[in-house]
C-alpha cells in the first residue's frame, strides 16, 4: 500500500491515519524507519550548549534536593492533596527530557535520534498527570460543598449524583489505569505513522507529529474543565499551580510544536525545536514541584493566603480588631477549640469554614461520634445502624465522605461492624486521631487567622447577649477599655 505524504495536514487526519492504519495492518505490518534527512547534524555553537548545561545544572539543583524533601513531606495536607505517583513520573520524565536535549546539543542530532524519539513519544503519557488534574480539581471542589448534606443521616441518600460518577472516573486508580489506555492508544498511532507516512524534515519529525495530534484532539476536551476551574475555591492552590503550568508552557509546548509539526517551513532552518523541551522542563520543576514545597512552610502559605484571600487577617489587622487578645485571654484556662466545638454557633461557622476548606469531612465525623454515643445511651436499638451508617459514609475506603485514616483503624472497626460488636467507644480512637492532627492542628488554626473567626465570636456573643436579655451596642470605642470588656464577654461565652 502507498504512503501518504501531506506538506501541511489537518488535525483531522489523526481519525483518517487511525482509521487507515487498523485497516492497512491487516495487509502489511512495516517498522522501517522513515525520513533519514537530519537538521542540526553538528553540535550547537557553543554559547548555546553553555545556555542548556546552565539550565540543566539549576534543573539539577531544583529536582533531586526537591523530590528528597517532597517524599519526606508528602503527608503534609498540602502535597498529600496532589496526586503523586504521576506527579513524581511528570516532574522526573521532563528533567531527564531537559537533559537528553542537552546532551543532543553537543553531540548533535543524528547521534542522539534513536534516544530522542521515544522521549518524544512519551510525552503525551507522562503530560496526562497535568490534563487530568483539571478535571478532577473541578469535580472535587464541588463535591467538597456536598459534603454536610452527604454527612447527614437524613440527607444520606445514596442517590447516584453525576459529579460522584465523574468523580470515581479521576479517582487515582482510574486515572492511573486512563493514562495507560491513552498511552496505548498514543503508541499505537505513533507506530501506525510510521508504517504509513512520509513527512519531510528531521528524524524526530514523526514522534513530533503524534505529539501534536494528540495536543490538538485531546487538549480542547479540557477547555471547559479550565473555564469551570477559575470558579472554583482551592485551599490547597492546585488551581494556582495548573494556571501558573499553563501561562509557562503552553506557548511554547503546544503552539510551537503544533506549527513546526504541522508546518516546519514557518520557522525557517534556524528553529531548533529542542529548546522547547529544555526550557518548558524548567518551568515544571518550578511550578510542579517546586512551588507545592513552598506551601509546607508556614511563612509562605500565609504569605500566599494573605494576597489570595480576602478573608485573611494579617498579623497587624488582628491587632486592631482585638481578635490577637482576644484568643490570647481566652486561651488562658480556656481550651478555646473544645469550647468552639461546644457552642452551636461556633460550631456551625466552624463547619462552613471547613466546607470551603475541603475539610468538611473531619469536623462532620466528629459530630456523627458524638451522636453515636448519644443514641448510644438513649436508644441502644438505634446504635447499629448508625454505626453501621457512619463507617460507610466516614470510614470505609472512598466513601462519599471519607476521613483519613491508618489501615489498621479502618480495619478494627469494619471487623467490628461486620460481626455487630458494638461498644459505646468504640470510634474514639478514630474520633481522636481527626481531632487532634487534621482538626485542631490544622483546619482550626486556619480558621483563627481569617475575619470569620472573629465575626463568628462576635456572633455568638450578640446571641448570648439577646438569649440572655441584656443589650450589645451597635458600636463599640476603639480604646483598650472596650476591647477589655470585649474579652470578658467572649470568654464568658466559651
Amino acid at each position: 500500500m502507498g504512503h501518504i505524504s501531506p506538506d501541511n495536514a489537518n488535525p483531522l487526519c489523526f481519525f483518517l491515519f487511525l482509521f487507515w492504519g487498523v485497516v492497512s495492518t491487516v495487509v502489511k505490518w512495516d517498522y522501517d524507519h522513515v525520513g533519514t534527512e537530519y537538521d542540526f547534524a553538528t553540535a550547537a555553537p557553543l554559547p548555546q550548549i553553555i545556555g542548556a548545561c546552565f539550565l540543566v545544572a539549576f534543573n539539577t539543583l531544583l529536582f533531586f534536593p526537591g523530590m528528597f524533601l517532597f517524599i519526606r513531606r508528602r503527608h503534609h495536607r498540602m502535597l498529600a492533596a496532589r496526586f503523586q505517583p504521576t506527579l513524581y513520573a511528570f516532574v522526573t520524565f521532563f528533567y531527564i527530557l531537559s537533559v537528553v536535549n542537552t546532551a543532543s546539543l553537543i553531540l548533535g542530532k543524528p547521534a542522539m535520534c534513536d534516544v530522542l524519539e521515544p522521549f518524544i513519544v512519551l510525552i503525551p503519557i507522562f503530560i496526562q498527570h497535568f490534563l487530568l488534574a483539571i478535571p478532577a480539581i473541578v469535580i472535587q471542589a464541588h463535591l467538597a460543598s456536598q459534603r454536610v448534606f452527604m454527612a447527614t443521616p437524613d440527607n444520606a441518600s445514596d442517590k447516584v449524583d453525576k459529579n460522584w460518577i465523574l468523580h470515581q472516573v479521576v479517582r487515582p486508580r482510574n486515572r492511573l489505569l486512563l493514562t495507560l489506555v491513552l498511552a496505548v492508544c498514543h503508541v499505537g498511532f505513533y507506530f501506525l505513522l510510521r508504517y504509513l507516512v512520509v513527512l519531510p524534515g528531521d528524524c524526530n519529525r514523526t514522534a513530533i507529529f503524534a505529539w501534536a495530534c494528540h495536543a490538538c484532539v485531546f487538549l480542547p476536551t479540557i477547555l471547559y474543565p479550565q473555564f469551570r476551574l477559575l470558579k472554583v475555591r482551592d485551599p490547597f492552590f492546585i488551581r494556582f499551580e495548573i494556571f501558573l503550568t499553563i501561562i509557562c508552557n503552553v506557548p511554547g509546548s503546544f503552539f510551537l510544536n503544533v506549527i513546526y509539526a504541522f508546518s516546519p517551513e514557518t520557522f525557517g532552518p534556524t528553529f531548533d525545536y529542542r529548546w522547547i523541551y529544555i526550557e518548558s522542563s524548567t518551568f515544571i520543576i518550578l511550578a510542579n514541584l517546586c512551588f507545592p514545597l513552598l506551601l509546607t512552610n508556614d511563612r509562605f502559605m500565609a504569605w500566599v493566603t494573605s494576597r489570595t484571600s480576602k478573608d485573611y487577617i494579617s498579623p497587624e489587622d488582628a491587632k486592631s480588631t482585638g481578635t490577637s487578645s482576644t484568643i490570647f485571654a481566652l486561651s488562658q484556662g480556656v481550651n478555646v477549640f473544645q469550647a468552639v466545638l461546644n457552642n452551636p454557633v461556633l460550631l456551625e461557622e466552624f463547619t462552613q469554614f471547613t466546607a470551603e476548606d475541603w475539610s468538611a469531612e473531619n469536623v462532620l465525623f466528629y459530630k456523627a461520634v458524638d451522636e453515636y454515643r448519644s443514641v448510644f445511651r438513649q436508644t441502644p436499638n438505634l446504635a447499629f445502624e448508625r454505626a453501621r451508617f457512619i463507617y460507610n459514609r466516614f470510614i470505609k475506603p472512598e466513601s462519599r465522605v471519607e476521613v483519613n485514616l491508618d489501615a489498621a483503624m479502618r480495619k478494627t472497626i469494619a471487623d467490628m461492624i461486620q460481626r455487630e460488636i458494638l461498644s459505646e467507644n468504640m470510634f474514639d480512637a478514630a474520633q481522636k486521631s481527626v481531632f487532634d492532627e487534621l482538626m485542631e492542628r490544622d483546619s482550626f488554626l486556619k480558621w483563627q487567622k481569617t475575619n470569620g473567626f472573629r465575626l463568628a465570636l462576635e456572633r455568638a456573643t450578640r446571641d448570648r447577649n439577646s438569649n440572655s436579655g441584656s443589650s450589645y451596642p451597635s458600636k463599640r470605642s476603639e480604646d483598650k477599655t472596650a476591647r477589655a470588656l470585649s474579652v470578658i464577654e467572649l470568654t464568658e461565652v466559651l
